[in-house]
């Protein structure tokens, strides 16, 4: 994600999963389109 992505770009995607068909939320841009990175488990 490029410095200065808004935070409120993750949830949008997350209440669309949730069924809000919301066209914006809060300071949204768009959406996070790349998957998150699940790295290593740290122990």
């Amino acid at each position: 994600m490029p410095e200065g992505t808004p935070l409120a770009n993750l949830w949008l995607p997350q209440a669309r999963m949730m069924r809000l068909q919301l066209p914006r939320f809060a300071d949204s841009i768009g959406m996070i389109e790349e998957p998150i990175d699940q790295r290593r488990n740290v122990h």
